[in-house]
């Protein structure tokens, strides 16, 4: 294990074998002799619970970044102690962390986490969340991340969701609430159905409610499919081509939209599933045509079949001013 320190930070990470009690200790009373920290970048697994991480946090009263990484341990003997002689933050003081990520971590571990956000303890709403997660989050962690979001309102400028694995619900974290963002990244893995990227499409751009954003990535990788049924499949499979495509156009047209004079929209597909390779291009290019003419979107296909896209591409790059850029590997 080990601690790489900088001017104002400290990285403390756990290498392979695990995370012993000694060595732990040594680590983490390291960090706490330095309270003045501004970052910190560490491996959850020397806590044994989001309380003891809690009571380790309010030792730095000016950290302003944190970055916290993997899943609490699991070993009910890592009962680490702090030093009672080491100044720690008031209790009623709440840190003002404005850069929260979580990386590489279970859904479950980052909905505890995310219950300490904006109730006084220990942070105050971020400005930048990034979480990202190893697993397929359920429906109550999806709506835990939601609440926090509502938590974080117009203080959030930035916002990343990593769930490449998926969930349930083939859903996102709802952003109405947060009226100030400049960026938004989405990236997910989404059941294999042209009805289900239509809906997750509308859902993340009716979700917008930024008049200040910049830069929306919406990054989507179609999972293999699973034995499962999603819930999503089975609404969208209902509803008419017409009304999708006039849901749409709703939401391209309203003002947070229509008024933007520096947006840049990325949407990349990943994938490589052949029949239905054709249907998604032909879908993009319906449902997104009144943007067409504006030329701030940009859509990439990732492993697609090359044969079904070659000739239409070049057409699309003749007629309107949409990018599609294509990336795929193909053999005969």
């Amino acid at each position: 294990m080990t601690a790489r320190c900088q001017l104002g930070s400290i990285w403390l990470e756990g290498l392979t074998g695990g995370v012993g009690h000694v060595n732990s200790q040594s680590l983490l009373n390291l960090c706490l002799g330095h309270p003045n920290l501004t970052y910190l970048d560490m491996d959850l697994r020397y806590f044994s619970s989001v309380l003891h991480l809690h009571h380790f946090l309010l030792y730095f009263c000016k950290l302003s970044s944190l970055r916290l990484e993997h899943t609490l341990s699991s070993d009910p003997g890592l009962e680490l102690h702090f030093d009672a002689g080491t100044h720690r933050t008031h209790s009623h003081h709440s840190l003002s962390v404005a850069f929260l990520c979580f990386a590489h971590m279970s859904a479950d571990c980052a909905s505890q986490i995310l219950r300490l956000v904006g109730v006084g303890m220990p942070f105050k709403v971020p400005t930048h969340l990034e979480i990202s997660l190893v697993d397929r989050p359920s429906a109550d962690h999806l709506r835990s991340v939601a609440s926090s979001l509502k938590q974080c309102g117009s203080h959030l400028k930035r916002f990343e969701w990593y769930n490449e694995k998926g969930n349930d619900l083939d859903a996102v974290p709802c952003t109405t609430a947060n009226t100030s963002l400049l960026t938004l990244d989405v990236i997910l893995g989404l059941t294999p159905s042209r009805h289900i990227l239509q809906g997750f499409l509308l859902e993340v751009l009716s979700n917008v409610a930024s008049p200040q954003l910049r830069w929306l990535r919406i990054d989507v990788t179609l999972l293999h499919p699973t034995a499962f049924r999603s819930r999503s499949e089975d609404s969208f499979t209902t509803v008419d081509a017409q009304d999708l495509t006039r849901a749409f156009r709703d939401v391209l047209s309203r003002s947070v939209f229509t008024q933007a004079t520096d947006l840049s929209i990325q949407i990349e597909v990943r994938g490589n599933n052949a029949p239905l390779s054709d249907g998604i291009q032909s879908d993009m290019v319906n449902l997104f045509t009144p943007w067409l003419d504006r030329g701030f979107v940009q859509i990439d296909f990732y492993e697609l079949s090359l044969k079904i896209y070659s000739e239409r591409i070049t057409q699309l790059f003749v007629t309107m001013p949409l990018q599609f850029v294509l990336h795929a590997n193909h053999t005969e």
